[in-house]
């Protein structure tokens, strides 16, 4: 058996309520992920553009003791 993992192209959309571009930049990048939450924006177009990224070969263990 072997496993993939892959990379698939998307975005995070923000809604942040500011007094300024730049005040709603700082929020973005001081609380982004963690205190503020994203939407997920992702097309079914998206999977055909995904990049692998590792490829492992699982080798199963053979026990011959008995």
């Amino acid at each position: 058996m072997i496993t993939f993992k892959f990379a698939v192209p998307c975005c995070y959309t923000y809604e942040i309520e500011a007094e300024s571009e730049d005040e709603a930049r700082k929020i973005l990048q001081e609380q982004g992920g963690l205190d503020i939450r994203g939407d997920l924006e992702i097309d079914e177009n998206d999977y055909q553009f995904a990049t692998l990224l590792e490829r492992n070969e699982i080798i199963g263990v053979r026990n011959d003791s008995c």
